[in-house]
């Protein structure tokens, strides 16, 4: 089903989109990969070297021919294809194969992590990890989602196995990989991503008052980024921030297109922006946001983010919040969905790219949701009434 998700995708792209970023990272992975032949230095210094930075003369021409050679983010996609090429021989689809792995490897890993303590609700688990139309579309491309699942699902599992004792070497090993080329790719992802791991552990050891260890923790690294940002304007996080909303705002020209809130470098920009961040990320595309123009694909991402506002919704209404507060994973997972969510929001004014920004928490927050949920009492409510 994933395989058959990923040449849909490359298709899509192929025809509407002329190849998208996509199919531009297979084929300028695949051109660094062609010089190994003729240049096996000229090849190392391309797909191992720093990118960048002011290419030395002979390197220009080929730096020219990558497209994407100033963007650490992209450029990282395009050098995992150029090894890739070896086997995938710059084929999108064969490539695509090869690329299964990388999301599967985050999915099962998150599976596991929830089967470990909740045993019991495996079909609940299955259905919200691995059948969710987004997750199995959008992990499915050659793109940076897979990857971002990837390092997250791994990092989730190998925390339960360091809590646990386990000496899972290769494990650990190759989680430091995938959360080395998380930070390659996505930045603030990562910075999310490693104090919840942090935090996870620690509650693991210790339970109590899991979610003000969170809220407390993640309220002092906030002030330690505006600290740093005051002392070292280069390196404060919201000017970040402000660049990268302008880049998008600069190349979104779609039907799609949200007004989203300025941000400026203070804490009150962020504190008064972040709430409608959340809700859009949260509740949008929605169905009010359908128009004309591809509504073969904005229908069907309407209807699924209606389904999960209204899982939200219930699941904030189930009373169960003592039992949920009391659970490190779910709040691990609830913590670094809201974060993720507001950060995308702040910054993203496409519904397009929104949803599919989106679709790397979603295995984070949908066994929560289902978790929180009695389907069997929802459903006896429903039949009496």
């Amino acid at each position: 089903m994933k395989v058959a998700a990923g040449l849909l995708y490359g298709s899509i792209h192929q025809k509407y989109y002329n190849g998208g970023d996509t199919h531009l990272y297979v084929n300028r992975g695949a051109l660094i990969q062609s010089h190994v032949h003729q240049n096996v230095d000229l090849f190392m210094r391309l797909c191992f070297g720093p990118n960048n930075v002011k290419p030395k003369p002979d390197l220009k021409p080929y730096v020219k021919a990558t497209r994407v050679w100033t963007d650490t983010s992209a450029y990282t996609l395009v050098r995992i294809n150029a090894l890739m090429a070896f086997v995938g021989l710059g084929n999108y689809y064969l490539h695509v194969i090869f690329w299964q792995l990388f999301s599967m490897l985050g999915l099962v890993a998150l599976f596991k992590s929830f089967v470990f303590f909740y045993r019991t609700e495996k079909p609940k688990l299955i259905v919200a990890i691995f059948f969710l139309p987004s997750i199995i579309f959008w992990h499915s491309g050659i793109h940076k989602e897979a990857l971002s699942i990837a390092a997250i699902g791994l990092t989730t599992w190998s925390v339960i196995q360091l809590s646990t004792k386990q000496k899972a070497f290769l494990l650990y090993i190759v989680t430091f990989l995938f959360l080395l080329i998380l930070g390659l790719i996505r930045i603030y992802t990562l910075a999310i991503i490693l104090p919840a791991g942090v935090l996870l552990y620690y509650s693991f050891l210790y339970p109590n008052k899991t979610l003000l260890k969170y809220c407390l923790s993640y309220l002092a690294l906030l002030l330690m980024g505006f600290l740093l940002g005051n002392v070292q304007p280069n390196y404060h996080f919201l000017n970040h921030f402000i660049e990268t909303q302008n880049y998008f705002e600069h190349y979104s020209f779609g039907a799609s297109d949200i007004a989203i809130l300025h941000l400026e470098p203070t804490i009150w920009s962020l504190i008064i922006n972040t709430p409608k961040a959340l809700l859009n990320s949260l509740f949008r595309p929605a169905l009010f946001d359908v128009n004309s123009q591809n509504i073969w694909m904005q229908l069907p991402a309407a209807l699924e983010t209606l389904t999960i506002s209204i899982l939200l919704i219930v699941a904030v209404f189930s009373r169960k919040w003592f039992w949920f507060s009391r659970q490190p994973l779910l709040v691990y997972s609830v913590v670094i969905s809201m974060l993720y969510l507001s950060l995308i929001g702040l910054l993203v004014p496409n519904l397009g790219t929104l949803f599919r920004y989106k679709s790397v928490v979603l295995p984070l927050l949908l066994p929560v949701l289902f978790l929180m949920i009695d389907f069997e009492k929802l459903k006896q409510r429903m039949f009496k009434r």
